[in-house]
């Protein structure tokens, strides 16, 4: 899984010049995960988790 893209650069990661997730992010990334988890409880492939993360 690659969320990079699904990522925004101003809202989504700390100020300028840094590379870490801010809040934002960090709740954005949580959520696809756990959608991505919950898919995966009712087909048993992680296949499925590609329309989760890729926006």
């Amino acid at each position: 899984m690659n969320p990079i893209d699904a990522l925004d650069v101003k809202a989504d990661y700390a100020p300028a010049d840094d590379v870490y997730w801010n809040t934002a992010g960090h709740h954005k990334i949580g959520v696809m995960l756990s959608d991505c988890l919950l898919l995966f409880g009712e087909t048993f492939d992680l296949g499925t988790c590609d329309a989760v993360v890729q926006p």
